[in-house]
Parts: structure tokens; C-alpha cells; sequence
């Protein structure tokens, strides 16, 4: 589902304009950064729970000319469902 389409199915079943809905999208996107930012995890219930998963650093093998390569440490955020 596009969000354009998320937004028109909320704006409908709600009563409340596009506009509004897009509002409160955005705005519940970027609560949920913040949140992830300053305590690592955000929860919305009945929904999900979003968390930083932190990926070791590690080593690999360019096949062309067999050079050992570094891969750096990162970060992603997985979204882990709640139970229905």
C-alpha cells in the first residue's frame, strides 16, 4: 500500500481531511525517530515495537584481487510486530 493510499483510507474512515492525516503521519514519524534516538527503542501498542540492532564490524574478500576489506559496525531499526 502507498502512502498516498494509507492516507486516503484513513482520511475516509476517520472523517478527517488529507491533510490532517498526513499531519499526524509525519508527526508520528518523527516521534518515533526521536524516540529511537534518545532511548533506543519505541513502542506503540498493539502495533510494534521499533529497535536499534547494532551489526558487528567484520572483514571480507574482494574476489578480483583477493584484498582483505573492512566492513564498519552500523545501525539499522527493525520494526518487530506485536502478537494478534
Amino acid at each position: 500500500m502507498r502512502q498516498s493510499e494509507l492516507i486516503d483510507q484513513l482520511a475516509e474512515t476517520t472523517g478527517l481531511n488529507r491533510k490532517q492525516v498526513k499531519l499526524f503521519l509525519t508527526e508520528l514519524a518523527s516521534l518515533a525517530q526521536r524516540e529511537v534516538r534518545l532511548t533506543g527503542e519505541f513502542t506503540l501498542p498493539d502495533w510494534g515495537r521499533s529497535c536499534v540492532l547494532n551489526a558487528h564490524p567484520g572483514w571480507d574478500v574482494t574476489l578480483a584481487t583477493g584484498e582483505q576489506i573492512n566492513i564498519p559496525a552500523r545501525s539499522t531499526i527493525s520494526l518487530k510486530s506485536a502478537n494478534l
